[in-house]
């Protein structure tokens, strides 16, 4: 017997959302950005992040089984209470080369189904994956960690619960030179995220819209709204929009535009 798991890539093109959104302005002084541009920043990373956007398990897949393939017959064994307990635990690691973008993708994943009854209806998943490379105008290197608890909340699976952490790390460097390591150089535009997810209520049907739950973030970057270091909270109110807090100044923020309201 052996497992083919299907690992979301680091979805590429989702990196324009930093490139865009960070693009240099030139030699002026660094400022420090606001905790507004920062919330909403925050907002529409998380939602990427979650929906595997930038690679790792993606909630849109739902709670689902991989392919389990009997390795004589090559057929699919697709027998439920098989899988109640079932962990995969291996190494990812390939290449992308596609319109000027090439990268290496490589890291851990693992995955466990948990049940009730003899019934899958959750998992816990621990990925570490990066994913390092060049564009023509930039290098990169984002590294997404994911350590969280899925459990469905109805028989149909539309509706789950999200329990741990996740971290969303994003490095540039403009020019056409590779990082040597993750250092910071003078040059590089960066936004790194570390979430700790409390009860959340999640409606796949619906886009992945949060329905209901908190959690807590720090925030780290350096981008042409200028440089920070923040933490804060969101507390998220159904329809892809949540109030996101930081130092004190509350926000409501759009999970899929960005656009932030001061509250």
């Amino acid at each position: 017997m052996k497992v083919t798991v299907k690992v979301v890539a680091a979805a590429l093109l989702s990196l324009v959302f930093f490139y865009v959104a960070c693009k240099k302005s030139g030699d002026a002084p660094i400022k420090t950005a606001s905790t507004k541009d920062v919330a909403g920043l925050v907002g529409v990373d998380f939602a990427k992040a979650v929906a595997g956007n930038y690679g790792g398990v993606s909630l849109n897949d739902g709670i689902k089984a991989p392919e389990i393939l009997n390795s004589s017959t090559k057929k699919i064994l697709n027998s439920p209470n098989s899988l109640c307990g079932l962990t995969i635990d291996t190494t990812v690691k390939y290449t992308y080369n596609q319109g000027g973008t090439k990268s290496v993708i490589s890291g851990r994943f693992v995955f466990t189904f948990t049940c009730s009854s003899t019934i899958p209806d959750g998992y816990k998943v621990f990925t570490n994956i990066l994913n390092a490379g060049k564009t023509p105008q930039y290098a990169f290197i984002y590294t997404v960690v994911q350590a969280y608890k899925v459990q469905a909340l109805n028989a149909q699976y539309s509706k789950v619960s999200l329990d741990g952490t996740l971290r969303s790390f994003g490095d540039f460097k403009y020019g056409n030179q590779p990082f040597v390591d993750t250092t910071f150089l003078a040059n590089s535009i960066y936004q790194h995220q570390n979430y700790v997810m409390h009860n959340l209520v999640i409606d796949v049907a619906n886009n992945l819209d949060v329905i209901s739950g908190t959690a807590t973030f720090t925030s780290k970057g350096r981008n042409a709204f200028g440089k920070w270091e923040y933490i804060g909270t969101i507390e998220y109110k159904g329809n892809h929009k949540a109030i996101i807090t930081i130092n004190g100044q509350a926000y409501d923020v759009d999970l899929i535009t960005g656009v932030v309201t001061p509250i």
